[in-house]
């Protein structure tokens, strides 16, 4: 809902703009909005990042460009050419943009942490030692005997999206049943292939 917001405002404002030009002073630059946009000479407007803004003043006006000109004397342009930055047609709008500015960012950081996970492939290998100390059945009242045994286990997996992971692989059981009525080992091995899905 939050972003739907911040895409709606920016969209109505048209305050995402690219800046198309920059002089080599440092002091002008241009962007692709111009008289159709409402954008009319002498206007002073705010330019932000998420680190940094600055007030310019709209020198140069045509029908679809606009060349703007640093308020302080002293100041720089701190963009580079084809950089998207938010354009504030109303000054007073900065301590409102400054917020939204900051929402989009963490949203722009959720979105690069979820599309780092989805396609991480990853290998999964467990070894387990097992030792029974009593086995028997329901059947007979007779002890059985004791068993022990090694697990290894092998699962390669894949994140399809961010809520869901595929994974095939091997596992290896090897157990040995001691009968001890019988002073008998009777081993066991047992090679399996397995899907997960989380």
């Amino acid at each position: 809902m939050a972003q739907e917001l911040i895409e709606k405002d920016y969209e109505t404002n048209n305050n995402m703009v690219i800046i198309k030009a920059i002089s080599s002073t440092k002091k002008t630059f241009v962007i692709r909005l111009g008289k159709e946009d409402g954008i009319l000479p002498g206007q002073i407007s705010m330019f932000s990042t998420k680190n940094i803004s600055i007030l310019a003043r709209a020198i140069t006006v045509n029908r679809d460009f606009s060349q703007w000109i640093v308020v302080e004397k002293d100041s720089l342009i701190p963009f580079s050419d084809n950089q998207v930055v938010t354009l504030s047609k109303s000054v007073e709008r900065i301590w409102t943009e400054l917020p939204i500015l900051q929402i989009q960012e963490k949203y722009r950081q959720i979105e690069e942490r979820y599309a780092r996970v989805i396609g991480k492939k990853h290998l999964t290998i467990k070894a387990n030692f097992v030792q029974g100390f009593k086995e028997s059945t329901s059947l007979v009242d007779e002890e059985i005997g004791k068993r022990s045994g090694v697990h290894f286990e092998a699962i390669y997996s894949k994140n399809y999206t961010s809520q869901f992971e595929l994974g095939a692989g091997l596992r290896y059981d090897s157990e040995v049943l001691q009968k001890e009525q019988t002073n008998l080992d009777i081993p066991t091995t047992r090679l399996l292939v397995m899907l997960e899905g989380l």
